[in-house]
């Protein structure tokens, strides 16, 4: 882990005390379909180095993957935040949001494009209105993402939230 100086707080020898593993996170572009091997050296200040290597497959037309949905409601803004977490970073995805009632209507959507971060997830906000742009009543409801790959593939998770009154 590091400040905003770069200055280690807390060393990756020292990580696992804290509950914490060190993590690397790097986006491999342009890969041929078929096995991999990534192997990943590192060096001390003392010129001492280690390695380890991971075998991979990249595969042709692999569907996404919707990891989780997270949602924070904000007081202020009377607006829902919500964050989606896939198996893609760094690319475009199509995203459809809909929410629906608890009897199955549809109550409101969003279609974006969507550029995921290199944590693979990406922001959307909702101001918690219906289609109809009035204001979604103190409930539990549906809520459905749908996220489509350039590829065509897509793949749909769901979650229950809560609206509290406005």
């Amino acid at each position: 882990m590091y400040d905003d100086t770069s200055s280690p707080l807390i060393s990756p020898a020292t990580a696992p005390l804290f509950g914490i593993s060190p993590a690397f996170s790097s986006p491999l572009s342009n890969l041929e379909p078929g096995s991999h091997e990534l192997t990943l050296t590192v060096w001390d200040n003392a010129g001492n180095s280690t390695s380890q290597a991971i075998d991979f497959k990249v595969g042709i037309n692999l569907r996404p993957e919707v990891f989780e949905i997270l949602s924070f409601y904000s007081r202020e803004r009377d607006q829902l935040d919500m964050k989606v977490t896939t198996d893609r970073a760094l690319c475009t995805l199509q995203c459809r949001l809909e929410c629906f009632d608890l009897s199955g209507q549809l109550l409101w959507s969003v279609d974006r494009k969507a550029y995921s971060n290199s944590e693979s997830s990406f922001n959307i906000v909702w101001d918690l209105k219906d289609s109809n742009g009035n204001r979604l009543p103190r409930g539990i409801y549906s809520l459905r993402a749908t996220i489509s790959a350039e590829e065509g593939l897509s793949t749909t998770h769901s979650k229950k939230i809560a609206i509290p009154a406005k």
